[in-house]
């Protein structure tokens, strides 16, 4: 409560104490998931649909949507 009195009038009235506020305590948000489907399709037609480029390999693709997923803070799940 003394956080929110002035200092000044806080040494006019002679308190000498102050509490100190507990730090907020911000829950962290629950990771968002970017899910799609286990074959090569479903992840070309996903990376072509947000402009990336593709390649042959689904092994190339897959490693192109992680790292999209990265870029925008998700986690990629397979189903």
């Amino acid at each position: 409560m003394e956080q929110l009195i002035p200092f000044r009038t806080l040494q006019a009235y002679g308190i000498t104490t102050r509490t100190p506020i507990s730090p907020v305590k911000v829950p962290e948000p629950e990771p968002v998931y970017l899910e799609v489907q286990d074959d090569d399709y479903a992840i070309r037609s996903y990376l072509i649909n947000k402009g990336i480029t593709v390649a042959r390999d689904i092994k190339k693709n897959k490693i192109r949507l992680q790292a999209y997923a990265n870029a925008i803070g998700q986690k990629v799940v397979y189903r």
